[in-house]
């Protein structure tokens, strides 16, 4: 019995320390991952703490990173410079809306596309745009100028765009279609998916004076969930795999960097800028990267991949159909926004048969009498146009639509009101 009682205790007294250890490690990792280094350095840094330092002492130096982290945000606060704010959305975004009441001009140096590609990507410098945008937020934190939102005879709701994201504010489709049709246009675009479009508007519809008109705009590339990236991965060998989850698990740190540094401190961003680039140099993600580049007379084209699958294989795309019904009494038409790839396939000499995201719209929307309009073939008409003066209807360096394509987008939905007489 004595045996029993000593062997269990000494079991406590090993099994004690080295769960307290666990406990310390796991803190450590938490605060050390915070300084944005790749993963594979953390777990180096993290084995060898492991091995050769004491709970107490990995406690202690959690403690001490801590502080180290709290003197750096002091020293070296959030910025506003281009390095840290690339665009107006790092920069402005709220809680589901932007900060309210903005009015700035931004110099933007590069859209999204170039932020996604990876940095040893040769192609990367040849797709980028500089531009200067004016962005301006109403008092709800939406794109309208000061009180303009609640006297909208029509207001648009979307995503990045129908906010007009990387285009300056006197381009923006709410500003653009206003001067086409000479209605006062609202914007109620915010980046979100179609299940919170219709919260939106819901929440705004008793706010609204008169018989507002409502207009949904579905994106192809992000407002329909695909099943084919899922098939596309189990096709993938065991090491490609691997490779795989190690470059997704670097964007889900990412997302927790972005979560825990509110503030966007430049210092950080900085080092995880430099990590990536570290990890483009010992790993090739090219066969994983978000952009794929492609040569369209003469100038090379940024495409995100997943947009291109679901342009490519669209048969399966869904996504939400509006069910309030309070909401689709002022839902007057949907309109179906193509991917840039959709757009360009015939300047590429790719024939794209099937637009799955737009007949399921129509066999969902159609019966409830609510018309759903296709932008596709007004923009590749005003692409294929443009494309001879070496301009374009998208940023080569962005997924979104530049002023040119918001211009022939909102001719096309000011034309497709009137032919169907939809407007009283």
């Amino acid at each position: 019995m004595q045996n029993v009682q000593s062997g269990g205790g000494t079991f406590k007294r090993l099994l004690y320390p080295l769960s307290l250890r666990i406990l310390a490690i796991l803190l450590f990792f938490a605060v050390f991952k915070l300084l944005g280094f790749p993963f594979w350095a953390d777990v180096i840094v993290m084995s060898a703490i492991f091995l050769f330092f004491e709970y107490l002492q990995i406690a202690l130096l959690a403690l001490l990173l801590i502080i180290a982290m709290v003197i750096i945000n002091i020293a070296n606060p959030s910025v506003s410079s281009a390095s840290a704010f690339y665009r107006e959305h790092e920069k402005y975004v709220r809680n589901g809306r932007y900060q309210e009441n903005v009015n700035d001009l931004i110099k933007m140096p590069y859209g999204d596309l170039y932020a996604m590609s990876l940095p040893t990507s040769p192609e990367r410098e040849l797709i980028r745009e500089p531009r200067t945008v004016k962005f301006v937020t109403d008092e709800w934190g939406f794109r309208n100028e000061n009180g303009a939102l609640l006297k909208s005879e029509i207001v648009l709701v979307g995503d990045s765009f129908v906010v007009g994201n990387g285009t300056s504010q006197e381009f923006s489709p709410a500003v653009v279609l206003g001067s086409i049709s000479g209605k006062k246009i609202g914007s109620l675009g915010f980046p979100s998916d179609p299940e919170q479009y219709e919260e939106r508007t819901k929440a705004f519809l008793g706010k609204f004076s008169g018989g507002v008109e409502v207009y949904i705009f579905y994106f192809e590339g992000n407002d329909f969930p695909s099943r084919y990236e899922n098939l596309q991965y189990q096709n993938l060998s065991a090491a490609a795999r691997a490779k795989n989850i190690y470059y997704e698990l670097e964007q889900v740190f990412d997302k927790y960097l972005k979560f825990a540094h509110k503030n966007n401190n430049e210092f950080f961003r900085k080092v995880r800028s430099m990590s990536h680039l570290i990890n483009g140099k010992f790993f090739d993600f090219s066969d994983y990267g978000e952009v794929i580049y492609r040569e369209i007379n003469g100038e090379m084209f940024g495409f995100h991949r997943v947009y291109m699958d679901r342009a490519l294989h669209s048969k399966d795309l869904e996504s939400y159909i509006f069910k309030d019904q309070g909401v689709l009494k002022r839902v007057k038409g949907v309109f179906f926004i193509p991917t840039k790839y959709r757009v360009y396939s015939p300047a590429m000499n790719i024939l794209i048969d099937d637009n799955g995201g737009l007949e399921f719209l129509r066999r969902n929307y159609t019966p409830m009498g609510i018309p759903v309009y296709d932008l596709t073939t007004c923009l590749q008409v005003a692409a294929q146009k443009l494309i001879t003066k070496n301009e374009y209807v998208f940023y080569r360096d962005d997924t979104h639509w530049n002023g040119n394509g918001i211009r022939a987008g909102m001719s096309c939905v000011w034309t497709s009101l009137h032919e169907n007489d939809i407007r009283p």
